[in-house]
């Protein structure tokens, strides 16, 4: 299973996607947009958002990008911000999905 999917980034965390995955996407992104560049982070309320977010930006912030975090936020209202404030060269937005037992 690949990890692209229509929408973004798709997998359950633990398994299919794994921190270190978070951490490469960053610093990926973060090599693609430059040193110069401000992203705008945001995630949803799952239990693994947070230290995903968190993950996703220290790649970010290995190669220099500003990144300003939003929290818990909607993902229109993320892309609107982005648009609205015109300093932001990305929208990025964690939402994992879990495994329930």
């Amino acid at each position: 299973m690949g990890l692209f999917g229509t929408t973004g980034v798709r997998g359950i965390f633990g398994l299919e996607f794994k921190l270190e995955d978070a951490l490469r996407l960053g610093y990926a992104l973060g090599e693609y947009l430059g040193s110069d560049s401000h992203v705008i982070v945001g995630r949803d309320t799952r239990i693994s958002a947070k230290i995903v977010e968190k993950t996703f930006i220290s790649g970010l912030i290995a190669t220099g990008c500003s990144v300003h975090s939003c929290g818990i936020v909607t993902t229109p209202t993320l892309t609107f911000l982005c648009k609205k404030l015109k300093m932001f060269s990305s929208p990025c937005k964690s939402t994992c999905k879990q495994i329930c037992s």
